[in-house]
């Protein structure tokens, strides 16, 4: 028997028996490094910005340019919730931690990409209002006028 393998709880005299059979039902197994490998493959894949944010950034910004426009709070809160998760944040996390400078670039990359689509988002619903600039756009919290 070789020294340099772990010995099977079974064989460890100082161990009691419940400690050895809480280690026999080990639900998660100790990854192999090829597991290890795959498994953080796994994560920065889903850490990656893809087309779906760059879609949901520009709309979540024409939402919030909207809710600018009528003075509405509900199309703000809207427009926040239909914002995507900022994967590529999580990504510039992973990328510094893992010392990969290419996907740290690629994920900062496409957080200001993702930064700049919901700007761009509410500038062009600003610039829709102006065809329709006789809009009386103030909010009317204090109560009917009269």
């Amino acid at each position: 028997m070789d020294l340099t393998e772990p010995t099977p709880p079974e064989e460890e005299p100082k161990l009691s028996r419940a400690r050895r059979r809480r280690a026999r039902r080990k639900v998660i197994a100790p990854l192999t490094p090829d597991e290890k490998t795959s498994y953080i493959q796994d994560v920065l894949r889903k850490a990656a910005p893809s087309f779906d944010f760059f879609l949901f950034s520009l709309f979540a910004g024409a939402v919030i340019g909207l809710g600018f426009i009528v003075d509405s709070p509900y199309f703000l809160l809207l427009g926040a919730l239909l914002a995507p998760l900022m994967s590529p944040v999580i990504g510039v996390s992973l990328g510094i931690v893992l010392g990969s400078a290419k996907y740290f670039g690629r994920s900062i990359g496409g957080f200001l990409v993702g930064s700049f689509l919901v700007v761009l988002g509410g500038a062009l619903a600003g610039i829709a209002t102006r065809l329709w600039e006789p809009w009386d756009l103030t909010n009317s919290s204090d109560g009917p006028s009269g």
